[in-house]
């Protein structure tokens, strides 16, 4: 997990198809319950789709829903950013196809 705009190099990009209008976000062990910001943004930062929902601990798992839609976002690489609300972006590398 990296913090601002840059993704870790190590992870593996995420595969979203652009048609999708939901995510369902599988936070990192030992993440907490309560409001998080999500967004798709370029390599250089800027925000292109954005949502925010709760996520809940269910069976150990915390889990974050959100209705966003990258439809609007053409096909390439990106960076899909998470926050709890008031904290630092998690950043991760996205692929849209």
């Amino acid at each position: 997990m990296a913090r601002g705009v840059e993704p870790n190099p190590g992870v593996p990009p995420l595969e979203v198809s652009r048609e999708a209008s939901r995510l369902n976000i599988l936070l990192p062990l030992g993440s907490s319950e309560g409001q998080y910001d999500v967004r798709i943004a370029t390599l250089s930062g800027e925000s292109l789709a954005t949502a925010s929902g709760i996520a809940s601990v269910k069976k150990g798992v915390t889990a974050l829903q959100v209705a966003i839609s990258p439809s609007a976002v053409s096909p390439g690489t990106y960076i899909l950013q998470i926050r709890k609300a008031g904290l630092e972006w998690d950043s991760y590398p996205l692929v849209l196809h």
